[in-house]
């Protein structure tokens, strides 16, 4: 494993992490004030889109693992056959960041898209472990992949923040370079994860019989299929009888809620609340940079003191930067502006390099779970 490795595998979450970043801080903002939706509109969108991303996984889930039937997925590889497809239907996402097209296509679009983002994540996960065994190396993986996806989490608002500001943000333009401009970067990040990543072979991960041609591909019939349901969600309801998985889950359900809850609320919290333009909300989640130094770091306190105390830290430091966040806006017009602006900005910095820290820990986890 190379560090140029690392970086190719990374890549793909310059795309995993930079599109909920940008969809997230931009796209119900554009459709309220650009497309005829109301705010309430818009993150139904996005909440019943997040419904139908759940179910995606699964399908996805269980899809990647069984395509080994086919010859193309032995050759190709069962992963990357998925992962192949992303790049070019990424660019549909364009539509979402043109005024004036109907309500429906909006809702068709993004509906592609997060399903797009879940047929990725399924079959880009699982790659550490089949790319390595060695501790180290996964961990070397994981950091790298998160310094990717935190660099493209705050490159998303700085560059978006600049751009707003010299092209104003009461016109679509702006956004729409923005969203442009990421829109290909990721699927030109996707297609790089693709082609520097690999996985096990067939006879690797057990589908050897299927490769040598002592199992011939059938018809299975109607009844199969109800079977092989049947069988899945067995298999599914199986992994919560193991205690690190539950526990594991338990985690990642509720970071990915808060971050989910953080990130569809803050840029609406700083126009309404603190009274401040998107461009000073952009310039505030560009802070998030500060975490990008510290991922060597974080991958060094993985492999010394292990994730429960990372966890400890993490989420300790992240209910101290929430309160430091109420007290800002309790603050705001109370006490003199260049005062407010340095507490406002300390804050934000101290909340992100937390979220960076125990967001870090759950995709850093995960690789080792599929041991157990």
């Amino acid at each position: 494993m190379t560090i140029r490795s690392a970086i190719g595998y990374g890549m793909g979450d310059f795309y995993g992490g930079g599109q909920g970043v940008l969809v997230s801080t931009y796209l119900a903002l554009f459709w309220t004030r650009f497309c005829g939706m109301t705010i309430g509109s818009a993150q139904s969108v996005l909440g019943l889109s997040t419904i139908i991303s759940a179910f995606a996984a699964l399908f996805f889930g269980v899809l990647d693992d069984n395509l080994y039937r086919f010859r193309l997925a032995r050759e190709v590889g069962r992963r990357h056959l998925l992962m192949l497809m992303i790049p070019p239907l990424l660019l549909f996402g364009l539509l979402l960041w043109i005024p004036g097209l109907p309500f429906a296509v909006y809702l068709g679009v993004y509906v592609l898209w997060v399903v797009l983002v879940q047929m990725f994540q399924t079959s880009y996960n699982p790659l550490p472990g089949e790319m390595a065994q060695d501790f180290g190396e996964r961990t070397l993986l994981s950091t790298v992949r998160m310094f990717i996806s935190s660099a493209s989490g705050t490159l998303v608002p700085l560059i978006g923040g600049i751009v707003l500001a010299l092209m104003g943000e009461e016109r679509p333009m702006g956004y729409m370079v923005v969203a442009f401009a990421f829109t290909i970067g990721f699927a030109l990040a996707a297609g790089i994860s693709c082609f520097a990543t690999w996985e096990l072979t067939p006879c690797q991960a057990g589908f050897g019989q299927w490769e040598n041609g002592v199992i011939k591909p059938s018809r299975i019939g109607f009844q199969g299929w109800k079977r092989r349901l049947r069988k899945v969600v067995r298999e599914y309801a199986s992994t919560v009888r193991i205690a690190v998985f539950r526990q594991h889950l338990a985690i990642y359900l509720l970071v990915l809620t808060s971050t989910d809850i953080f990130s569809q609320t803050f840029v609406f919290f700083i126009l309404y609340n603190w009274n401040r333009s998107a461009a000073f909300a952009s310039i505030l989640l560009s802070c998030g940079v500060i975490s990008l130094p510290l991922m060597p770091v974080f991958g060094w306190m993985m492999t010394r003191i292990g994730p429960r105390r990372m966890y400890a830290i993490g989420f300790s430091a992240g209910l101290i930067g929430v309160v430091w966040l109420l007290a800002a806006w309790l603050l705001e017009g109370r006490i003199p502006s260049p005062a407010w602006m340095v507490f406002a900005f300390a804050g934000i910095l101290w909340f992100l390099t937390a979220k960076a820290l125990y967001g870090y820990l759950p995709w850093t986890v995960f690789p080792y779970v599929a041991d157990v």
